[in-house]
C-alpha cells in the first residue's frame, strides 16, 4: 500500500522564490541534462521530501524563465494537457515547448510567480514510482502597477518515477481552474 504525506510546501516554497530573487530572472545558458543538474542532497532524504523538491526545482526554473534546464527535469518523462494528451516528451521536446508557448509570449519585464501549495503526495516503494497533486496560483505584476494580480487557480497532476536514487518526472500536467477575464 502506498505511503501518503500532506507536506506543508510553505517553507519549500518561501525558500524557492527567495533563491530566484537573489539569482535574477535571466536563464542560464548551456544547460546540460545529467545527474548533477538536479540539486543534489548532501544527506539522503525522504521520498517526499526529494518530490517535494523536485516540484520546487519545477516551478524555479519556470521563473528563472530557463527553458532548457527547466527541459532537463523531463529528461525521463512528458509534459500532458488537460485531456491526457503528450505535448511534449523528453528534456528537448519539453524546453521547445516551454520557450516557445510561455516564455516567447510572455513579457520579459513581466514578474509572474506561480505558488504552489497543499501537496498531496503517494509514494509506491516497491514500484519505485510515485504521484503527486499540488494547487497553483499565478501572480502577475506589472511594471506599470507594483499592485500583483491573481492571474489564475489551477492545480497539478504529476507523477515520478525513481531512477537510481533520483526521483524524476514521469509526467506533469497542469489544470486551469479560473482564469482572470481580459481587461
Amino acid at each position: 500500500m502506498p505511503t501518503m504525506l500532506l507536506f506543508d510546501s510553505r517553507a519549500t516554497i518561501s525558500t524557492a522564490i527567495a533563491i530566484v530573487m537573489l539569482s535574477g530572472f535571466g536563464g542560464t545558458a548551456g544547460a546540460t541534462c545529467d545527474e548533477s543538474d538536479l540539486a543534489a542532497s548532501a544527506a539522503p532524504v525522504p521520498d517526499e521530501t526529494a518530490i517535494a523538491n523536485l516540484k520546487a526545482e519545477y516551478m524555479l526554473r519556470l521563473e528563472a524563465r530557463d527553458a532548457e534546464s527547466f527541459g532537463c527535469l523531463f529528461e525521463h518523462g512528458a509534459l500532458l494537457g488537460p485531456n491526457g494528451n503528450v505535448l511534449a516528451q523528453g528534456a528537448d521536446a519539453v524546453a521547445t515547448l516551454i520557450q516557445k508557448f510561455l516564455f516567447d509570449v510572455t513579457p520579459p519585464n513581466l514578474l509572474q510567480r506561480r505558488n504552489i501549495s497543499n501537496p498531496l503526495i503517494e509514494v509506491d516503494p516497491g514500484s519505485r514510482t510515485a504521484s503527486a497533486e499540488w494547487n497553483l496560483v499565478t501572480l502577475r505584476v506589472f511594471p506599470t502597477d507594483p499592485q500583483p494580480h491573481f492571474f489564475r487557480l489551477g492545480h497539478y497532476h504529476d507523477q515520478f518515477q525513481k531512477i537510481g536514487n533520483r526521483w524524476w518526472f514521469l509526467t506533469s500536467q497542469e489544470f486551469t481552474d479560473w482564469l482572470q477575464p481580459p481587461s
